[in-house]
């Protein structure tokens, strides 16, 4: 007798069990007779035998097939119950908490859209949103329901999934009356060095190719000021005449003498790609399909 065997093979015999002719049980399937020959020749050398005793097309389980699908059917009859779950999964009766993990720029984008898109669809689960580590990336809890946004591709190990969620203009908050507001779209190349930024930490991750396009127009810029919180970034600007890069997301329209414009490269605005990670614990999970259609709904404002 072989050590493993397919699982599938056990709903052949079973149905040529019950109902004790070929064409009949192929008939339930839906295969062929044929197909019902090669799984039995398959079960006969697994099990070292015969399985069936066969007179005038009528087959009769033997002792040992009987004795074998008394253990086997209740176990196929719970992964079936398992198959159905999958397909009638609730989301509704989900418990819980979901955590999801973003820099600072991003939660002030998405935290509130996120929670009232799972609240359209009837969610029960809690929402916490975390900030994302400063360096590296969050430490997921593989019984933890979480997901990790910010700038795709990511740099992540086997544990974790990574998927492609959209895009986001980047752009530049200034005081009202700031030369870089004369422009439409802000090209990169007026960004000069001596450009005084804030910036929010932990930063969004920018990545490599606009990092190394930036620096052959503003080699040294850098931030002068970091700060943790939007509303202390957006009074640095507004009253101190800092600028800082970020997705516009309406967030200066609680901030009268603030402005936003969208940045370019010869005329083509900058569009970060973004995404998001969970532990491969969840891959395929019912709820990872939800949540990207919730992450899709969220995209439609990235505007």
């Amino acid at each position: 007798m072989k050590q493993f065997c397919d699982l599938n093979l056990l709903r052949y015999l079973s149905a040529l069990a019950q109902y004790g002719r070929l064409d009949r049980a192929a008939f339930h399937l839906g295969v062929s007779r044929s197909t019902i020959n090669r799984a039995l020749s398959e079960l006969r050398d697994n099990f070292g035998n015969e399985l069936f005793i066969v007179e005038q097309g009528q087959y009769s389980a033997t002792r040992f097939t009987k004795e074998l699908l008394v253990k086997a059917e209740p176990a196929m009859d719970d992964l079936s119950a398992l198959y159905r779950s999958a397909d009638d999964y609730d989301f509704t009766k989900e418990q819980g908490t979901l955590v999801v993990y973003a820099p600072n720029a991003f939660s002030d984008l998405i935290t509130l859209k996120f929670y009232l898109a799972m609240q359209e669809r009837g969610s029960q689960l809690k929402f916490e949103s975390r900030s994302w580590p400063a360096h590296g990336i969050p430490n997921f809890n593989s019984e933890e329901i979480a997901i990790g946004l910010n700038t795709y591709p990511f740099d992540i190990d086997k544990q974790l999934v990574q998927h492609y969620a959209g895009d986001f203009p980047l752009g530049i908050f200034c005081r009202k009356g700031h030369e870089l507001l004369t422009q439409d779209i802000v090209d990169i190349s007026t960004l000069t060095s001596d450009l005084k930024l804030v910036r929010m930490s932990p930063k969004v991750a920018i990545p490599k190719w606009l990092r190394e396009k930036s620096a052959e127009y503003i080699p040294t810029v850098a931030a002068d000021l970091t700060v943790s919180s939007l509303s202390v970034a957006l009074a640095c600007v507004e009253q101190h005449d800092f600028c800082m890069f970020a997705h516009h997301g309406g967030y200066h329209l609680n901030t009268p003498n603030v402005d936003w414009r969208p940045i370019g490269i010869d005329g083509e605005i900058i569009k970060l790609k973004y995404g998001w990670i969970h532990h491969r614990t969840w891959y395929q999970h019912p709820i990872m399909k939800v949540i990207k259609d919730i992450i899709h709904d969220v995209n439609q404002g990235f505007d």
